[in-house]
């Protein structure tokens, strides 16, 4: 009876051990998939031209805006620029006390960026060109805004532009006699939304389903909680695609959500549709379940 009862604990003992090591993986993976910061930096963009006759440098105000979406994403660990320059100074012996330094980013090669980037561990240096920018007369005797861009994510393991997009912006319709300065303010305000969703495209942050919060008369899904919120870079009234993890590089969308409430950690999402694929699969198994930042 006493063997019987020690093989029966060492079993048991065996199973939980079992178990624990079961959902510490799986923390584990929930962890990675919503901790998945990139480490990247925002250097100069090109251009044609650099100042207008008020001394604007369009590029510093641009690469400011892409840094600010990028940080209140909460996705990247950023490598400030001055860092890129120093290593590009032991790489090229660029003078970082040079004033006309951004000039002498517009000679560096993408295979330099490349060689600084590995030595400081970044993983995408974040480039582009300005293409436009005019101020068109308004008949209220102000100015509006035309920009355009092209913003490029530069793979330091690939040495390849693996992202781009070509982005264009204008101001809308402005009051009064404002000045360039004003238009010009309004129409880099109007850049933020293209941004985002350049980030939310190309840099995507995934949430684990957590639970199905409120369902209708049929059992179907109206609002889901998910384990993502303003920590993982989520916004409120942000659009997710709920897909099935097939493997680690597929996933089958069922549907998708709006979040409508956010905490720092969680977020309560509305089932805009899929609701039966998501009931399905939540009774079937709800960890395989998974939300991931979409652009339209």
């Amino acid at each position: 009876i006493i063997k019987i009862i020690n093989n029966s604990t060492i079993l048991s003992f065996l199973l939980f051990l079992f178990f624990i090591v079961v959902l510490d993986a799986q923390d584990s993976s929930i962890n990675k998939r919503i901790d998945i910061n990139r480490t990247v930096s925002v250097i100069p963009f090109d251009m044609a031209f650099r100042f207008d006759e008020d001394d604007t440098d369009y590029s510093l105000m641009l690469t400011e805006r892409i840094q600010g979406v990028m940080v209140q994403s909460r996705r990247f660990i950023m490598v400030e620029r001055i860092q890129m320059q120093k290593s590009l100074k032991l790489i090229k012996d660029i003078n970082i006390d040079n004033p006309n330094l951004y000039e002498h980013w517009r000679t560096v090669s993408n295979s330099h960026l490349v060689e600084a980037g590995k030595q400081l561990g970044i993983e995408f240096i974040i480039t582009g060109s300005i293409t436009n920018v005019t101020y068109p007369m308004l008949r209220s005797g102000g100015y509006g805004c035309d920009l355009s861009f092209t913003i490029k994510a530069l793979s330091v393991e690939t040495g390849k532009v693996e992202y781009t997009e070509s982005i264009s912006v204008s101001t809308e319709k402005l009051i009064g006699k404002n000045s360039k300065r004003e238009a010009l303010n309004s129409v880099f305000e109007k850049a933020i939304p293209p941004l985002e969703q350049f980030v939310d495209k190309y840099f995507p942050v995934e949430a684990p389903f957590y639970k199905i919060k409120e369902r209708d008369k049929k059992g179907r899904p109206k609002t889901i909680v998910i384990k993502g919120g303003m920590a993982n870079g989520l916004r409120h009234k942000q659009d997710l695609d709920i897909s099935i993890i097939v493997s680690e590089d597929y996933k089958d969308k069922i549907g998708e959500v709006e979040i409508i409430e956010i905490e720092e950690k969680f977020s309560i999402c509305k089932v805009k549709y899929g609701a039966e694929q998501i009931k399905q699969q939540a009774e079937k198994d709800s960890s395989k379940i998974i939300a991931r930042s979409i652009t339209h």
